[in-house]
């Protein structure tokens, strides 16, 4: 047995371990630092022309797509870290929250109208936490865009494209942090465990 068979790790050009997109029965793969980007490249523009997108990543299997088709179960991702405020309503111990390193997950008040009308007044709100999202975000940035939309998924969700490698990679929920008084019972569907509250500037663990 190999050492890729008998070890976990992560993928990258360095280890050998290629990255391929999928698109209508066309793969193309990236194993160096210039086809790694030319991948997201890709990736990104497809987002952006209405594509939906799935990507294993280090936290399992995510559903990418454009935020004018949220739903409420959609996460919002933002990805503009300098525009945030202009999207949401929040306070300071928030915005340090969403930009800490657990980068964990917050429930906000939209404030931006085309928001609004796909997720409602308030939403899952997250930032970039991990390789595959945080090179996909920067393609997307560069393309002009400031959030986008996932949700959880399995490696058989339907989508239109597909980025996938060949290493096992165990699903793991990120973090959750909920205001003091957001209602328990949709914060066990959400079927985060621990859930975090926060008040009085500090925040604390809460388990239901």
């Amino acid at each position: 047995m190999g050492i890729r068979e008998a070890h976990r790790i992560n993928s990258c050009h360095k280890c050998g371990v290629p990255v391929r997109l999928v698109h209508k029965g066309k793969e193309r793969y990236a194993n160096d630092a210039g086809s790694f980007r030319t991948m997201f490249e890709v990736a990104a523009k497809a987002l952006l022309d209405d594509k939906r997108l799935l990507v294993k990543t280090a936290m399992g299997y995510r559903l990418f797509y454009k935020s004018e088709h949220a739903h409420k179960s959609s996460i919002l991702m933002m990805i503009n870290a300098k525009k945030i405020t202009e999207y949401l309503s929040l306070i300071d111990q928030e915005f340090n929250a969403l930009l800490c390193i657990e980068r964990p997950i917050l429930h906000m008040a939209l404030k931006e109208e085309g928001l609004k009308r796909a997720l409602g007044n308030t939403a899952d709100v997250k930032y970039p936490d991990e390789g595959f999202t945080v090179l996909l975000a920067k393609e997307l940035q560069t393309l002009g865009t400031d959030h986008i939309c996932y949700e959880e998924a399995l490696s058989d969700t339907p989508c239109d494209m597909v980025m996938d490698h060949d290493l096992e990679v165990t699903p793991k929920r990120a973090a959750a942090l909920y205001r003091q008084g957001y209602p328990l019972h949709r914060r066990r569907r959400a079927g985060i465990l621990p859930l975090c509250t926060f008040s009085r500037n500090r925040y604390s663990e809460h388990r239901p």
